[in-house]
């Protein structure tokens, strides 16, 4: 059995798929590396000078890490909880990418750490950030070694000997969904460990914040779309004419 497809369905399909993948990354949306200048208390490098700095993409996400002095915030060497703002006051934010290990590590019952995201409205969602689930320590030594591998994956590790000992060191990021409230303005992120050395420390080295895409974007490629479309019918048709050129005579009736 022959099986006739119409030249417009040809066309469709075409354009489709070669949209489906520009359409499917506008939608992740649009990405901002946010500052952690205001909280950083020490330097990346001084624990391993592999560790990157600078204008990086990690996991496939922008960061912007400091290329000099403080670059990172670690909330070890004090007692009791600790808490570090980042402030970020944008709108429209669907998710965010955070670069967060810690020092030690919880692995038993219990969470020691969490993030919280305040909203203009004073609502605000609290994310756990759950020992050998979310976050592990940054040296694969004797404590939290494992992560979910969904919302918290490796984006960097070495084996360059550093401060701690000569084993792997690391740096994973977390994905944490806001979508739910992309409506709001998204004043700030807060880091709260209520942990203790020797027990659990985070630390925070890179955030980036993701955003509904613009509209306009959407309608550029739309446009691009149906020009394609129309381009696509024209040739269809002049080629119909070349090879049939009485096909779509009109026929008079007689006077």
């Amino acid at each position: 059995m022959r099986i006739q497809v119409s030249s417009r369905l040809i066309a469709i399909f075409a354009i489709t798929t070669l949209f489906s993948g520009i359409v499917a990354e506008t939608l992740r949306g649009d990405t901002t590396t946010i500052s952690i200048a205001g909280i950083a208390n020490a330097n990346l490098q001084t624990t391993n000078t592999a560790f990157p700095s600078g204008s990086v993409v990690l996991g496939g996400i922008p960061f912007n890490i400091g290329v000099a002095g403080n670059n990172y915030y670690w909330s070890g060497g004090v007692a009791g909880t600790t808490t570090a703002v980042v402030p970020i006051n944008l709108t429209g934010i669907v998710g965010v990418h955070t670069l967060i290990n810690n020092a030690w590590g919880e692995n038993g019952p219990g969470t020691l750490a969490s993030l919280t995201f305040d909203f203009s409205d004073a609502t605000n969602f609290v994310k756990p950030l759950d020992g050998n689930v979310d976050i592990r320590d940054f040296y694969n030594n004797v404590f939290t070694n494992t992560i979910n591998g969904t919302t918290t994956q490796n984006v960097f590790e070495t084996d360059n000997d550093g401060a701690s000992g000569p084993n792997l060191y690391r740096l994973d990021k977390q994905f944490i969904d806001l979508s739910a409230f992309s409506s709001k303005t998204l004043v700030s992120m807060t880091l709260t460990d209520i942990g203790s050395d020797g027990v659990q420390r985070t630390f925070l080295s890179g955030v980036t914040v993701v955003s509904v895409p613009e509209p306009s974007s959407m309608a550029i490629f739309g446009s691009i779309a149906a020009g394609l479309l129309f381009r696509r019918n024209r040739r269809t048709h002049r080629a119909i004419l070349a090879t049939h050129p009485n096909s779509f005579q009109i026929n008079r009736c007689p006077s």
